[in-house]
């Protein structure tokens, strides 16, 4: 994937979590009557299995897989996403928490193994900042688009993040996803 790719990648997959941190609180203070520590309790499980599953990734061995491992994971996150739509209940929203969680540490693990072997350690600073500065433009753009999605239909707008995942996961697909050639 190159760099311009894993922009691509990047940015359509965080503009759909841009879009989900404005549409969670109206699901879970408007529809399931929860309160503002309900929010920030989804959100602190989101993390919580994000850092569990960031270290049971970092003991694989992604070398010449991180593409594929990236896509799957930001396809998993939008199946999390997805599940928002049909959430009747709280405990549901807790699962697709927990979903969302487990996809990111695979994807921040192959993320960084990824743009750590591409760089040279000289640049690390610049190229990680300039890199990161682009890829998660789409988050404030998601919750931007989000807040007119959410007033016009709260199930499209966790459509429209569950898409944009898709999007994001199919542009960062590897035409071979499992190969294990290590491109240097």
């Amino acid at each position: 994937m190159l760099q311009s790719g894993l922009a691509v990648t990047l940015t359509s997959a965080n503009l759909g979590f841009g879009i989900v941190v404005i549409a969670v609180p109206v699901l879970l203070l408007g529809q399931l009557r929860q309160g503002p520590e309900a929010v920030g309790g989804i959100f602190a499980i989101t993390g919580a299995v994000g850092v569990v599953s960031a270290l049971a990734a970092g003991r694989l061995h992604l070398e010449g897989r991180e593409r594929a491992w990236m896509a799957a994971a930001i396809l998993v996150e939008g199946a999390g996403f997805a599940i928002l739509i049909a959430a009747h209940a709280f405990w549901v929203v807790v699962a697709a928490a927990a979903v969302v969680g487990l996809a990111s540490g695979p994807f921040d693990v192959s993320l960084f193994t990824l743009r750590q072997r591409r760089t040279d350690p000289a640049q690390y600073g610049r190229a990680f900042a300039i890199s990161m500065a682009l890829n998660y433009v789409g988050e404030p753009v998601g919750s931007a688009v989000g807040g007119p999605l959410v007033s016009r239909s709260l199930e499209l707008a966790l459509l429209a993040a569950a898409g944009s995942c898709l999007v994001g996961g199919r542009a960062g697909y590897p035409r071979d996803p499992w190969e294990r050639r290590v491109h240097s």
